[in-house]
């Protein structure tokens, strides 16, 4: 290229799912299209409606949780060992917090560049809820793909 000027980039259409258990880990690969914002007033409407009724589920994260994403999201991570690292926080510190079981997940994006070289970026994080919150599905890996595929706008990761 030319000097001065920087390489092109663009983002894979890849995601790396982190799972942390308390000092082992587990890392895979997904593949996922970014497609358009698809909410509907429709369905907030729904949910709204059969919720007193018992017929929507909530799924939220722990405060600590909360208030960690921005330190989390504004990190580039270029590793395996980084991304695991933070999965394996996620599942330390929801013990430590009392908000649920010793495991944790993180969902990453990984940009490529011409040159090869890539970085990846934090979509979702999400812990063990199961007794918390009353839901024998909210495991960390379930919660952060849910999550995952709310921010992305598709069920397809």
């Amino acid at each position: 290229g030319e000097e001065g000027m920087s390489s092109p980039s663009f983002s894979s259409a890849s995601i790396l799912v982190g799972v942390g258990v308390v000092g082992a880990a587990l890392a895979s690969g997904l593949a996922f299209k970014r497609r358009g914002n698809r909410k509907s007033s429709a369905d907030a409407d729904v949910a709204t409606d059969f919720d007193s009724a018992g017929q929507s589920v909530t799924i939220s994260l722990p405060l600590w949780a909360v208030h960690a994403m921005p330190e989390y999201q504004s990190r580039t991570y270029r590793t395996d060992e980084e991304m695991m690292s933070l999965a394996v926080h996620l599942s330390d510190r929801n013990v430590a917090e009392n908000t649920g079981g010793p495991f944790g997940a993180a969902i990453f994006e990984r940009h490529f560049s011409e040159d090869g070289s890539s970085h990846c970026t934090l979509i979702s994080v999400g812990m063990n809820r199961v007794v918390p919150l009353g839901n024998s599905t909210l495991h960390g890996e379930t919660v952060a793909i849910q999550l995952a595929q709310r921010k992305v706008g598709s069920f397809s990761l």
